[in-house]
């Protein structure tokens, strides 16, 4: 998950900077809104995308650790289940406020949505009109949503709400920008971590008004639409999920409809392509750069089986116990065997032995 945030993150902040580049200060709005969609898309899903690259490293399955002991085994692994232990509540505690703020935003979303529509249903319609213009009896500024535009009851009748501002909404319908506004509201409750979700949000809104003040200035005098969206900058009730005048970017909307189509418009567009095409291929080839693939081979394969480690010769002396005696055959040990030396006799023991010496014979 951290990968994918960082690598959607990275891709985010390059287009939206390749647009601040190249494209904010021009006239190139039509383009634009299509850009904001394509970076959006492009930088939730590159990451998904994956090509085929990396070095295939081969594990045999009978390779066995020889580098430490059981005790180091048993106290690392000890280490490593404690380490785990902590990032396992840690992860469970940021899971459960990314659900919680995810929560609250989708509720936000589905109350302002169910809250328009509300609206749209129980308000009176003028009819032969297109789009459909809805009469409430709220006190809002002019705003619409998907084919109905939304005005004030009371001002509408009495005349109050000039036709350039109809014709601004108009544009808002036909061009569908409530399906942008709408596509964003669910990005952002899935991604509302993401800080360049908010700014290319804003973006997009920003390009909706440039396109229906361009719109509506074709028939219209510049100098009147000024004065007209000046004197709606006060009035701040403005509805959410809606197109309306209400937008703290007024400043912006009054510079630019006084900017002259730019000489390198098609420059700064063939620019932005190719780059935003690189960048693609720059993710998804370093995503698979150090990508390796494990295979498990058997014994039975044509990889033979790793050599016994080398052990120190002395320690293996001292750890071997010393031989037992060969059993030899009894008969060629006696074969073998020198006769005994004679006995050594007593000389005591002899002399008790020998004979009496005869008697001695006297003559007379």
């Amino acid at each position: 998950m951290t990968d994918y945030v960082v690598k959607s993150t990275i891709s985010l902040t390059i287009l939206y900077f390749l647009y601040y580049l190249f494209l904010r200060n021009i006239k190139t709005f039509e383009f634009n809104r299509f850009y904001f969609l394509f970076t959006i898309i492009f930088a939730l899903t590159i990451p998904f995308v994956q090509i085929t690259t990396g070095i295939i490293l081969i594990i045999n399955q009978n390779i066995y650790d020889y580098s430490s002991s059981l005790s180091d085994i048993n106290i690392q692994s000890s280490f490593e289940n404690e380490q785990t232990d902590n990032i396992l509540n840690l992860s469970n505690f940021l899971l459960l406020i990314y659900f919680l703020i995810s929560s609250i935003l989708l509720m936000r979303f589905v109350f302002n949505l169910y809250k328009i529509i509300k609206t749209i249903k129980n308000s009176n319609k003028v009819i032969n009109t297109l789009p459909k213009i809805v009469l409430s009896p709220d006190k809002t500024l002019p705003y619409s949503f998907f084919n109905f535009i939304i005005v004030n009851k009371k001002e509408y009748e009495k005349g109050e709400i000039d036709i350039s501002l109809i014709l601004h909404e108009q544009t808002h319908c036909k061009q569908f920008h409530s399906i942008d506004i709408i596509f964003i509201e669910i990005i952002k409750v899935i991604f509302w971590f993401n800080p360049f979700i908010w700014i290319i949000k804003k973006e997009i809104q920003l390009n909706h008004e440039y396109l229906a003040d361009n719109k509506a200035l074709q028939t219209q005098n510049l100098k009147n639409y000024q004065n007209i969206l000046l004197n709606l900058v006060f009035r701040n009730n403005s509805t959410y999920l809606a197109s309306n005048f209400n937008y703290s970017l007024t400043k912006k909307r009054l510079i630019m409809m006084t900017k002259k189509k730019s000489k390198t418009t098609i420059i700064r567009i063939m620019m932005v392509i190719p780059l935003s095409l690189f960048l693609g291929i720059v993710m998804t080839n370093a995503q698979d750069s150090t990508k390796t693939k494990n295979v498990q081979v058997k014994q039975s394969d044509t990889i033979p089986p790793p050599p016994p480690p080398i052990e120190d010769k002395q320690s293996k002396q001292d750890d071997v116990p010393p031989p037992p005696p060969p059993i030899e055959d009894k008969q060629s040990k006696q074969d073998d065997v020198p006769p005994p030396p004679p006995p050594i006799e007593d000389k005591q023991s002899k002399q008790d032995d020998a004979p009496p010496p005869p008697p001695i014979i006297k003559k007379d």
